[in-house]
Parts: C-alpha cells; sequence; structure tokens
C-alpha cells in the first residue's frame, strides 16, 4: 500500500535585503537563581553611625555634641577591631567608619561651640562690669 502523498507548503524566503529576525525568548535550566547572603553587621557600628549623627545634629547644645562625638568615636573603633577579628564575615566597617567621621566632626563642632560660647560670656560679662561702674 502506498500511502498518498501529502502536498508540502513552500516556505517562506526571506528577501535577502531583509533585516535577521530576533531570537525567541532565552529557555533557562532548571537552575534556581542564587543570591548572596549579607553577613551580619555589628551592633557597635550603627550605634556609633546613630550616636555621631546625633553628636552633629545636637552641635549647639553645650557639651552634648562632644560627649556624644566621645562615645562614637569609641564604638566606632571598637566595631572596626570587632569586624576585623572576627573568624566569620561581618559587617559594617563602612558604618564604624562613618560614626568615627562623624564624632570627629561632632566633637570639633561642640568644642567651637564651647570655645565661641566662654567667648561671648567673656564679652557680655565686660559688658555688664562696664555699664556698672560709673
Amino acid at each position: 500500500m502506498s500511502t498518498p502523498e501529502q502536498p508540502t507548503q513552500p516556505q517562506p524566503q526571506q528577501p535577502a535585503l531583509a533585516a535577521p529576525q530576533q531570537p525567541g525568548p532565552v529557555q533557562y535550566g532548571p537552575y534556581q537563581a542564587v543570591y548572596a547572603i549579607k553577613p551580619p553587621t555589628t551592633p557597635l557600628a550603627v550605634t556609633a553611625l546613630i550616636l555621631g549623627i546625633a553628636g552633629l545634629v545636637f552641635v549647639w547644645v553645650p557639651w552634648l555634641p562632644v560627649l556624644l562625638g566621645i562615645a562614637a568615636l569609641v564604638l566606632g573603633v571598637l566595631g572596626m577591631r570587632k569586624v576585623a577579628a572576627s573568624p566569620t564575615p561581618l559587617g559594617g566597617k563602612g558604618l564604624a567608619i562613618a560614626g568615627i567621621v562623624c564624632g570627629s566632626a561632632a566633637i570639633v563642632g561642640g568644642v567651637i561651640g564651647i570655645v565661641i560660647l566662654a567667648a561671648l560670656a567673656a564679652s557680655v560679662n565686660e559688658i555688664v562690669q562696664n555699664s556698672q561702674t560709673p
């Protein structure tokens, strides 16, 4: 028995000057996406940054930025040491550095504020003494 031949459809041909067609969607294998696990951040570094920023915000209050800046400086150094000495990956080195920088700026701003306040108090005292003497 012979099978009847089916007529073949002519395949569409691309014209010679036409742009090539875009490939279809990319088929990916059965693999899952791999996400990097972020190492935990040391709380010392976060606290140093918070105290340093608070010292900068409260630079107008006498003595407070100096105290907050010293605390930020100490905690930032301790945080950097903890990150460096950790046997497992530990994040927060950048936060610790930022805390040290903000704390140092708060100390400098606080000292400048105290000097300005002392100079202002001295000049007010001099004005008061000069106005009392006839």
